[in-house]
């Protein structure tokens, strides 16, 4: 087993550390998602798809991946995560072998994009209304803080399914809304293949490519 401890320090508790964690079930580990390259733990060593063990000391073994993000939330000052590396492929840490939930006549093939560019997100790709509907009930039920809004997905002029938030939902609720899409993605039968980050002319812009899993 191969330890690895990252470290970082929150100044308030509003300040996000740009770390996702993701848990198929409990009979699963929580495993570290995704990594904001200009995110607190970008510089640590901690990578995507190692197994996390515990955070400020506080074993995960039997918590959801959300209540394991709460503790780093509610923290402020020294945050830290111990992880295993088990050098798990980034689309090994997020699929799930899960029964899609839209009807078989209409299921999609080939692939989905969610982009983010700094406060909106956008599905470009064979998504369906169920599909759209699905994930912003699931948005629907996370607890904002006071002055964020919700983000929820309508299909705009252009013939995609378009979000946006505000500052303080991006500031706050960023790796939540992500990590309910990704979960709900997973429960409609699609898996994360891979994910860009890139910052384009001073935009912070992501792409996470979605691909149907095999039947």
């Amino acid at each position: 087993m191969v330890l690895v401890t990252g470290i970082v320090y929150k100044q308030v508790k509003e300040q996000t550390c740009g770390i996702s964690f993701h848990r198929d079930t409990l009979y699963d580990p929580i495993v570290i998602s995704r990594i904001r390259p200009d995110g607190l733990f970008a510089s640590s060593s901690l990578a995507v798809g190692m197994q996390v063990l515990t955070v400020n000391n506080v074993p995960v073994d039997d918590m959801t991946s959300s209540e394991a993000l709460q503790l780093i939330k509610d923290t402020v000052g020294q945050v830290s995560i111990v992880a295993e590396n088990r050098t798990i492929a980034v689309a090994e840490a997020v699929c799930v072998n899960a029964a899609p939930l839209v009807p078989e006549s209409r299921q999609k093939r080939g692939f989905i994009i969610l982009k983010q560019v700094e406060k909106s997100y956008s599905f470009h790709g064979p998504m369906t209304h169920d599909m759209v509907n699905l994930i912003n009930n699931n948005l629907r039920q996370l607890k904002l803080v006071h002055g964020a809004n919700m983000l929820q997905f309508s299909l705009n002029s252009s013939g995609h399914f378009y979000g946006a938030t505000n500052n303080a939902a991006q500031r706050v609720h960023e790796e939540d809304f992500i990590v309910i899409i990704l979960e709900t993605m997973e429960l409609l039968g699609w898996c994360l293949k891979v994910q860009y980050d890139r910052s384009p002319g001073g935009w912070q812009k992501e792409l996470f490519v979605f691909h149907r899993m095999s039947e």
